[in-house]
């Protein structure tokens, strides 16, 4: 979600797992551990009586303290003594207490806003003038050096508190009943251990996990994630696929003006309160205030707002951070460090029907700046949940929460808590599933329905009426009825099956196959599956053009592009994550093939010199392979191996599971096929391919994808038109997404080889980069995108297509213009529509 100071950022899941941190009570040096804990509590207003949710209450000479809760609520824990305790808000005066402790005490404070003026402020419309540019400038001069080398290594722990409210929901979303109510949808509380080395070494565990109604469930906070990092250049891509420049970024003066409103003193310190006007509507970039401190240059604390039309996938972010010092044992002149101490992130969304809010606190405490880490303490695994961390009882937290509960938080826990054990009952879940088994017209024709038995972890899914009604001149008329069974285990084991019939009205032959798939290690993400049966498939063995693009193009425009064939077949499949980084897939299969021809010739319209062609690729073949597909039925037995290589793959784990994260090298795919011929199978050849391929982010420019790949027959004695290696090619108006990437001019099977080939794949998505600067364009939130493609065999020589485009059109179209060369001479042009998110 975000990133923690000198720690790169991790892309994990979605913007509503946001992750907070927390501080940990320790007793600090000179004081005995068995003596009482009394209590100090109160709350924090202003001089007008308004409560400041989330201050900052912290002992000055100690590593304790805690926030207040939105209710302006604190509660403070510490043993027999005096104390001088710092009461800060950001954009008011710190205040300090010396409060004797030998009880349980309440001490309500007042702040006061800022109001000590040092210098005068001089600001003409030459915005150079205003002093708050140069303190940009040595803060930016500073920023490095903060961000990597004055910390070498820390530990820490951090408490983190995330709750998401729903006030307005749909009764059906894209047509499926939801069943979730208004009100708090999510609360958790996590308590975390995080460890960091130069460079760029972090490691987190989760100690303590408690999710609100869910007792054997853990929490998806992760404090690694959780603080906005203003030292590093760019922030908070989850919320922005540009994420945000910092204030104090090396570019940030082509995002920023800057003003200064107030220089005040705080313990000593001069600290220069900034105000932050984002230079145009939609740029990358945060409102608000940030506050330097003088001489050092480093933050000292920020109050930072992202509006609407900055962020994708919420309305607006609001937040607010706060640093303190700490003396570090390294730095011989004395000077303190300042470290993180809190922060509170808000957000607020509204899309689709759905309207809501939610908050995640982080709180850091505990810091040891000297640790001594063991060798291979930092592994490629960042993050782990300790086996018990949710068995942590309400005494528990009661004594470690540093940040009293809020009245609505008390509520949710109590009453999700009681719920617990009747929400397990089969007379509550059957209730529940005769909500949402519900059938409605939706379900028919755009998100099929799924009928669940909660109590037994069953559900059976079937697909839309328009996914099972298409039309090819091979069968005609067709509909393809494809249901899902599915059981869930409670160790997350699952199991499917898939069986699958279809008819078509002109050949009038019944189809049918059948899957059953078991995933039987979760964490190793190992399965297995067994598929059998008569069907019919794509030439191409994949799926070169939809059935909807098909029908449509048939009907309509009197072309047949999809070809077929039968194969009564059965196959294995194994897939295993052999080692951290690494997996296998292995497949062995058996199937009697055989050529299918046209039954069927209606179209809605009769285009003038135009007529269906016949069940082969309507392409030009040489003596050399035009037997290869003037085949009427043969044998073939393949067995085929991949492994995926993810070289310094990170990792994630819980209990019962584990996620990869990105890794900092691209992915490396080796594959092996080979036609045995052997059961009386009719194919011999051996096929080898390797493809490389990468995501990267470009800050503000955007994020690129590519893929390289090449392959090569080393042995062709026996093969059929089907075993050739065949690329994914479009010659309708509608995108081709069937594969992650396909050609969007290339005719269906032009290319396709069995001797070597080389392709490869670019694309960049600019994220508002330069559409950002287009006054029509910039409201409408288009996003430009580029992409190229290559192509080389032996017999088609060298390809290559580009195309420029948009996407986010209405949120959720693209259209892109592509033209294309074969050896240097123009293929095609043409336009391509599809969905760009």
């Amino acid at each position: 979600m975000f990133n923690f100071t000198f720690i790169k950022k991790t892309k994990i899941g979605c913007i509503f797992s946001i992750s907070c941190f927390l501080i940990f009570f320790l007793l600090f040096s000179q004081k005995i551990f068995s003596q009482n804990l009394y209590t100090i509590k109160g709350r924090i207003t202003n001089e007008k009586g308004t409560t400041l949710e989330y201050a900052t209450v912290y002992v000055k000479v100690a590593e304790i303290g805690t926030n207040t809760n939105e209710q302006g609520d604190y509660s403070l824990r510490l043993p027999n003594g005096q104390y001088e305790i710092g009461f800060q808000y950001v954009g008011y005066e710190t205040k300090y207490e010396t409060i004797n402790v030998n009880g349980d005490l309440i001490v309500d404070i007042v702040l006061k806003a800022e109001g000590i003026v040092l210098e005068e402020v001089v600001i003409n419309a030459n915005e150079i003038q205003d002093p708050a540019y140069n303190i940009i400038r040595q803060a930016q001069a500073k920023r490095k050096y903060y961000l990597q080398e004055e910390i070498k290594a820390y530990q820490c722990k951090a408490y983190v508190k995330n709750l998401q409210k729903l006030k307005k929901r749909p009764n059906t979303f894209f047509g499926r009943n939801v069943v979730v109510d208004t009100g708090v949808v999510y609360f958790s509380e996590s308590v975390s251990e995080l460890s960091y080395q130069q460079t760029n070494k972090w490691f987190e565990k989760m100690v303590s996990s408690r999710t609100s109604g869910n007792s054997r469930g853990f929490s998806f906070n992760q404090a690694r994630e959780s603080w906005v990092n203003l030292y590093e250049n760019i922030n908070a891509k989850e919320f922005t696929e540009r994420g945000i420049v910092s204030p104090i970024a090396n570019n940030a003066f082509s995002y920023y003006r800057y003003r200064l409103e107030n220089t005040y003193q705080e313990g000593g310190k001069t600290i220069h309160k900034i105000r932050l006007i984002p230079r145009r509507q939609n740029a990358p970039a945060c409102g608000g205030f940030i506050y330097i401190i003088d001489g050092d240059f480093r933050v000292h604390s920020a109050d930072l707002y992202i509006k609407k039309n900055v962020v994708d996938f919420v309305d607006s972010v609001v937040v607010h951070q706060v640093y303190k010092p700490l003396k570090s044992v390294n730095e011989k002149n004395g000077t303190d460090i300042w470290i993180p101490f809190s922060q509170k992130v808000q957000f607020w969304f509204n899309a689709f029907g759905f309207k809501g809010n939610g908050y995640v606190v982080t709180m850091f405490s505990n810091y040891n700046l000297t640790p001594n880490f063991p060798k291979k303490f930092f592994k490629n695994e960042v993050f782990t949940v300790e086996k018990d961390a949710n068995k942590r009882d309400s005494l528990y937290w009661r004594e470690l929460r540093p940040i009293p509960l809020t009245t609505e938080e008390v509520k949710d826990y109590r009453k999700k808590d009681s719920l617990v054990i009747i929400q397990e009952t089969k007379v509550y879940k059957d209730s529940v599933d005769r909500k949402r088994n519900k059938f409605r017209l939706g379900n028919l024709f755009l998100s099929g329905y799924t009928f669940y038995r909660s109590y037994n972890n069953l559900s059976i899914s079937m697909p839309p009426l328009p996914a099972m009604l298409s039309y090819n001149t091979v069968e005609g008329v067709v509909i393809n009825f494809a249901p899902t069974f599915r059981k869930r285990y409670e160790d997350r084991r699952s199991l499917w099956i898939s069986p699958t019939v279809r008819h078509g009205f002109s050949n009038e032959k019944w189809q049918a196959k059948g899957e059953l798939k078991y995933l039987f290690n979760p964490k190793r993400q190992a399965s297995f599956s067994v598929e059998g049966g008569q069907f019919v498939e794509q030439l191409s063995r994949a799926v070169s053009i939809t059935p909807f693009a098909n029908t449509f193009y048939s009907l309509l425009d009197e072309q047949n592009f999809m070809k077929l064939y039968q194969k009564t077949f059965g196959k294995f499949t194994y897939e295993h994550n052999i080692l951290r980084g690494v997996r296998l897939n292995t497949s062995l299969e058996y199937a009697q093939r055989q050529s299918l021809q046209n039954t069927a010739d209606f179209k809605l319209r009769d285009v003038d010199g135009r007529d269906f062609t016949p069940n082969i690729p309507d392409v030009d073949f040489t003596e050399k392979n035009i037997n290869d597909i003037i085949f009427q039925k043969d044998n073939m037995l393949t067995w085929a191996t991949t492994l995926t290589f993810n070289f310094g793959q990170k990792y994630v784990s819980y209990p019962d599971r584990v996620f990869t994260t990105d890794s900092p090298y691209p992915t490396f795919m080796l594959n092996y096929r080979k036609g045995l011929n052997l059961l009386n199978s009719n194919v011999d050849y051996d096929f080898l391919m390797l493809r490389v391929f990468d995501d990267t982010r470009l800050g503000m420019f955007g994020e690129s994808e590519w893929q390289v790949e090449s392959g090569i027959f080393t042995n062709a004695n026996q093969m059929n038109f089907i075993d050739y290696r065949h690329f994914i090619g479009n010659q309708t108006l509608l995108r081709n997404n069937t594969e992650a990437w396909a050609y969007q001019l290339l005719p269906y099977y032009a290319a396709s080889t069995k001797e070597h080939y080389i392709k490869g794949h670019y694309e960049h998505h600019f994220n508002g980069f330069l559409t950002n600067s287009i006054p029509f364009i910039k409201k409408l939130k288009w996003q430009l995108v580029a992409s190229a493609n290559y192509l080389y065999t032996p017999a088609f020589g060298n390809y290559v297509e580009v195309g420029a485009g948009f996407e986010h059109i209405f949120s959720i179209l693209r259209v892109d213009y592509f033209a294309g060369w074969q050896n240097g001479k123009f293929f095609d042009a043409g336009l391509r529509f599809g969905l760009g998110f």
